[in-house]
């Protein structure tokens, strides 16, 4: 794991004092503290620090996450389920003219919903033919570097620093 990785997602302030001199944030902190004392802000940063770091707030992101999720999918499932009920209810009530009107509206509804749906399949298929490329880009370098280790007659897997 690289040094960048391991980093927080928010992090310390006096740590973004030491790395960055145009810290517009740390300007802002440092103008609303009181003589070297941790203010609200920096006592506030440090406890979201702490929680966004745990395994418990990563927890609570893949939850929000899935629950964001679930609620776009049951948004669909519900306006799939309102078109069968207005078509049926067409189809029910409406006789002559009206029904057929209303029949052209339902069925034209439906190609449209088609239409996305053929649309998002492109987009999804495009995006994998990308993933699909880059993955064999990278395993042909996986081994081309494997093939330069065994060259220089490193052993194994792992290369000792």
């Amino acid at each position: 794991m690289s040094d960048r990785e391991a980093q927080p997602l928010l992090q310390d302030d006096r740590q973004a004092q030491r790395d960055a001199e145009n810290d517009h944030i740390h300007e802002h902190i440092v103008w609303l503290s009181p003589a070297g004392k941790d203010s609200d802000l920096h006592t506030t940063r440090a406890k979201t620090q702490r929680i966004l770091g745990s395994r418990a707030g990563h927890y609570a992101v893949l939850l929000l996450v899935t629950a964001n999720v679930a609620c776009i999918f049951a948004d669909f499932l519900i306006g799939l389920y309102r078109f069968i009920l207005a078509s049926f209810l067409v189809n029910v009530f409406l006789k002559g003219f009206p029904q057929e009107v209303a029949s052209i509206v339902i069925v034209l509804r439906f190609w449209r919903l088609f239409e996305i749906i053929k649309e998002l399949s492109a987009r999804v298929e495009n995006q994998m033919d990308s993933l699909t490329e880059k993955i064999e880009h990278l395993e042909m370098e996986n081994k081309e570097l494997k093939k330069g280790l065994a060259a220089a007659g490193v052993n194994g897997n792992r290369v000792s620093e």
